[in-house]
Parts: C-alpha cells; sequence; structure tokens
C-alpha cells in the first residue's frame, strides 16, 4: 500500500473510534481505558491531521484558494519534498557538468523581471517586481518541510505511538475479564490500524530524509563555499 493509502485509513481509523467514542460516551468516559482512547484522538487529530492543511497551502501555494486541490495529507507533503530534493540535485548535476570552470557565476534568467497588475484601491494600475522564480521559491520553501519531517519522525509520531501503547494496556486488562468485549474488541482494532499507519508513515518519511538530505547538506556546503551564501539544511 502506498502512503497515501495509509493516510485514507488513518483518517477512517480515527473517524470510526471518534464516533465510537461518542456513542458510549455516557457509560464510559470515566473509565481509564476511555480517557486513554480520548488522549489517542486528541494527539492525532491537533499533531497529524490539522495542522497538515495550513503546511499544504504554503507548500503548494493554494492560500489565495480556498479549496486547494493539492491534497492536505502527509503524502502530498513528502511528495512534494522528493520532487523539490530530485529537481534540485538533478539541476546542480547538470551545472556541474556543463561548466568547465569551478567560481562560475550563476545566472539569474527572472532578475528585473516585473508584471502589471490593477489596483482596485487606486483605481490604476500597480507595478509587481518578481525577483524569484517558482523554482527558487520552491527551494526557498525546502528548509521548512524538512523542519517538519524531522519533527514527526522524533517528536509527534513517538509521542503518538506512545500513547496508543499507553491506551492498549487496561483494555486488555478489561478483555481478559470479559467486559465490554464489543466495544473494546473494535476500540482495540482501531488503535492497531492507527498504530500501524503511524509505523507506516514514519518509515517513509525516514526514509525520504536518509536518502536526500545527506547530498542535499552537501550542495548546500558546496554552493557556501563557491558564492559565500547561507544556505544551511
Amino acid at each position: 500500500a502506498t502512503t497515501s493509502n495509509h493516510q485514507e485509513a488513518l483518517s477512517l481509523d480515527v473517524h470510526i473510534l471518534t464516533l465510537l467514542l461518542q456513542r458510549n460516551h455516557h457509560q464510559q468516559h470515566r473509565c481509564l481505558y476511555y480517557r486513554r482512547m480520548e488522549m489517542v484522538l486528541s494527539a492525532v487529530k491537533k499533531q497529524l491531521l490539522l495542522p497538515l492543511s495550513k503546511l499544504s497551502s504554503m507548500v503548494h501555494d493554494t492560500s489565495g484558494s480556498p479549496d486547494g486541490d493539492q491534497g492536505s495529507d502527509i503524502s502530498a507533503i513528502l511528495l512534494k519534498f522528493r520532487q523539490i530534493s530530485r529537481r534540485m540535485i538533478e539541476e546542480c548535476s547538470r551545472d556541474d557538468s556543463n561548466s568547465p570552470a569551478r567560481n562560475r557565476k550563476r545566472k539569474r534568467p527572472n532578475q528585473d523581471q516585473w508584471t502589471l497588475h490593477r489596483d482596485p484601491e487606486r483605481g490604476g494600475v500597480a507595478i509587481v517586481e518578481e525577483s524569484t522564480s517558482e523554482i527558487d521559491q520552491d527551494y526557498a520553501k525546502l528548509p521548512v518541510i524538512i523542519n517538519h519531517l524531522r519533527e514527526w519522525t522524533s517528536r509527534i509520531l513517538p509521542q503518538i505511538q506512545s500513547r496508543i501503547l499507553h491506551a492498549a494496556s487496561p483494555i486488555l486488562h478489561e478483555l481478559s475479564r470479559q467486559y465490554f468485549v464489543p466495544f473494546l474488541t473494535v476500540a482495540l482494532a482501531c488503535l492497531g490500524r492507527i498504530h500501524s499507519c503511524i509505523l507506516k508513515l514514519g518509515r517513509d518519511i525516514v526514509g525520504a530524509l536518509t536518502e536526500f538530505v545527506p547530498r542535499l547538506r552537501m550542495l548546500s556546503s558546496s554552493a557556501r563555499r563557491n558564492s559565500g551564501t547561507e544556505g544551511k539544511i
């Protein structure tokens, strides 16, 4: 299964577990396993699902449209990271192979470009300078994407995994006593599938970071030596 399929499965299991807890709230909301399952749902929604819409708008430039169609899940952000990284590596490799001199000066094809936009407030035309290209804007997003991916693998995903394991212990204890078997069986199945999706997402993110970050760091250090600019990754 792909990362997108695991993301859909994660959202589905979160929805099922939410409905399950809402239906049994009056009977079991004081129980230990119920409160711990609420902690799991709160962590998944606040740390993993809800912040992605804002980050995806920044990554895909969909902030101007209320309904961006680029996707707001980890798979879309991870795919964007792979695309930007491959494009940057291929461009630097192509420049190195085509240029015989090491201390060459890179061209700026979009330097001193400008466009005209109608200004409704003043009733005239405004001149807007375009100093960076679309590729340069993607390169500027790369450190932000890497920081978010690192935060997911180092803090958010382990935190959610710990809460799932913390919630599974009292559920198994109640199942051993044969209390609320249908409810707890479905809840435990949802937690297990959420745990599997979390592990799969973490493995995909770590694989992408391991594949591209060392190569991007080498390109960044080489660019700083040649041009004196800062581009820490």
